[in-house]
């Protein structure tokens, strides 16, 4: 009956393959429900060509609040979208530890005001 068991996942995988406003309701679905087995369908969704889905994707990483999603984040932090970026600073906030910092500080010099805010918020929060 492993294939019962893995029908949730499976209309999740569905939702990731239809449209951009499917792919954010899946997404914040995944990340409300902390389920932690849609991680990797969210590190792919960190590339889609979508801002809104990069953003909301973001946001789910730090609400799961699993580290294997660290990395999709910080490649995010290169986005040209401030509000997808500023959604990873947060995100990674949640995740980093004490010495993993750097791509928090150099976040400090972002071209927007508010992203520079939150990575002196996050870099603060480690003092």
């Amino acid at each position: 009956n492993e294939a019962i068991n893995d029908a949730p996942f499976l209309i999740l995988l569905r939702g990731m393959s239809e449209g951009e406003h499917k792919r954010i309701e899946t997404i914040k679905k995944i990340s409300e429900q902390k389920i932690k087995k849609g991680l990797p369908l969210i590190i792919k969704a960190c590339s889609d060509e979508f801002k809104a889905v990069r953003f909301e994707s973001a946001r789910a990483v730090g609400l799961l609040g699993d580290r294997g999603g660290i990395d999709a984040l910080k490649k995010l932090l290169k986005d040209q979208y401030f509000d997808v970026r500023l959604e990873a600073v947060k995100s990674l906030g949640k995740l980093l530890r004490k010495d993993e910092t750097d791509c928090i500080e150099s976040m400090k010099n972002d071209t927007n005001k508010n992203v520079r805010d939150e990575a002196l918020n996050v870099m603060n929060s480690f003092k």
